[in-house]
């Protein structure tokens, strides 16, 4: 049996920890570029930094209030939300975004935004 689908990493960007990969289906003739990354330790500074935080927004001018991982800027790009250098376009949606449940593993702020 003749393999399908054919995959090659095509690159790794340490500093993020993005892995690229290339995949081909030779069945459907389709070529997949798709970018992976393991966002634990992301998420796992983000809970230390939200817990870490003060709850109210008195005081700074400036909060911190979230780490997206670079793998997930392309989804937001696709959604209108950001660039996939990172560029907010809609703020308001972006604040939808990081409001909803599925997302809270990349706030480092508590409370809403």
């Amino acid at each position: 049996m003749a393999v399908l689908i054919e995959s090659k990493v095509l690159g790794f960007d340490t500093e993020a920890g993005v892995v690229e990969t290339f995949h081909y289906d030779h069945a459907s003739d389709e070529i997949i570029i798709e970018n992976t990354q393991d966002v634990d330790s992301i998420t796992e500074l983000n809970r230390a930094l939200a817990n870490d935080e003060r709850t109210d927004w008195r005081g700074r001018k400036v909060h911190r209030v979230a780490s997206i991982p670079v793998a997930l800027l392309p989804e937001l790009e696709k959604k209108g939300i950001m660039t996939a250098a990172g560029v907010i376009l809609d703020k308001k949606a972006l604040r939808r975004w990081l409001n909803d449940r599925d997302n809270l593993a990349f706030r480092t702020k508590l409370g809403r935004i």
